[in-house]
């Protein structure tokens, strides 16, 4: 994981800990399926990690999720990788939203969920926000 990377990771799983404002919840009633999906934010309000997890032993194809903002994401770790005891050896291709309601979600994006696994994605250029804007 490059530098910067790893440190919006760390700001997003961390920096707003101690308040309600750290975590948005995207779908958090999935008992059908049995996944979480969640944001962690930090202070500047581009710089969060959404992140889908995947309670079940069966791959989620297809599996779509609300997202804050318009724009392209990308997946900065997933468990299943190689490196990580998994057996997928290359990322995800980036995942262009669509404008399509989910939720309180104006846009979703598509993407495969690991069996028992979890994918941590990031914006990769978003709009409709203001860079140093302060969550």
């Amino acid at each position: 994981m490059p530098n910067r990377q790893y440190k919006i990771f760390i700001k997003s799983i961390h920096e707003l800990d101690e308040s309600y404002t750290g975590i948005e919840i995207i779908d958090a009633d999935n008992t059908e399926q049995t996944v979480l999906s969640f944001i962690r934010k930090s202070e500047k309000e581009r710089d969060f990690l959404i992140v889908v997890t995947n309670f079940t032993p069966v791959e989620r194809r297809n599996f779509v999720i609300g997202v804050p903002y318009k724009g392209t994401y990308e997946e900065l770790l997933n468990t299943e990788m190689l490196e990580f005891g998994g057996t997928w050896t290359t990322p995800q291709p980036d995942m262009k939203s669509v404008n399509q309601p989910y939720k309180q979600f104006e846009h979703t994006i598509e993407l495969v969920v690991p069996a028992m696994g979890t994918v941590y994605i990031r914006p990769k250029r978003i709009y409709g926000l203001n860079k140093n804007k302060k969550a």
